[in-house]
């Protein structure tokens, strides 16, 4: 069940009271912190369940051909190909097979991620394989975004609703799809323990979304 504005806002207050009082880091890494979860409160209560699911319905996530698979050391290809002694759990190495065996058959291509639901799971969770090509997208910007994760800290789930909530407000009329990569190299876990989220860059594109897209049902 989701929560409700009272209880974001109480849960954020929260991890800004904890970090404010139990810090174990620099003042500079405390003020940060402390920035990036005021920043984040603001964002995500900004903007309305009803008015995100409406911009979730004109702009949906796409993927590289070579990143259906994401997880906290399998998201970059070159990486993959040349450290797959790195990825030692076994959930790593059969997600870096499936990466190969996808890139083998679409290279890096852009394609428009299968539906999931938008809150609750990872449009990175339904991409066994690709709903369709994605074509004629124009990069429109770069943002550094911070995602909750699933389970637990290792665990990468992008969900749609915080790419949506944390979209620059002077291009979210203009986008229709948006990627997210990692914003470190690939052997760098982009887990941020003073925020207790992963770090991710989501690249926003304008275009059109095709018919066969638009009709997949947007759900929470």
């Amino acid at each position: 069940m989701s929560k409700t504005r009272k209880e974001i806002a109480r849960d954020y207050d929260e991890q800004i009271r904890w970090r404010t009082k139990y810090f174990s880091g620099s003042k500079e890494q405390q003020q940060k912190a402390l920035a990036i979860l005021k920043q984040l409160k603001e964002q995500e209560l900004a903007m309305s369940q009803a008015e995100i699911m409406a911009y979730a319905q004109k702009i949906r996530p796409v993927v590289r051909g070579s990143e259906f698979y994401v997880g906290v050391y399998a998201s970059d290809l070159d990486y993959c190909r040349n450290n797959v002694s790195f990825l030692t759990d076994g959930e790593f190495k059969l997600r870096f097979l499936r990466h190969m065996q996808v890139v083998k058959e679409h290279g890096t291509a852009l394609f428009w991620a299968k539906n999931a639901p938008i809150h609750s799971e990872s449009f990175t969770y339904s991409n066994n394989e690709p709903f369709m090509p994605a074509f004629g997208l124009t990069e429109v910007a770069r943002v550094k975004t911070y995602h909750r994760y699933g389970g637990y800290w290792g665990c990468l789930r992008p969900s749609a609703d915080e790419c949506i909530y944390q979209c620059p407000k002077d291009i979210l009329d203009k986008v229709c799809a948006f990627e997210v990569r990692s914003a470190y190299p690939a052997d760098v876990n982009p887990y941020n323990n003073a925020i207790d989220r992963h770090e991710l860059v989501t690249i926003y594109y304008s275009g059109d979304v095709p018919q066969e897209v638009l009709a997949q049902e947007i759900k929470w």
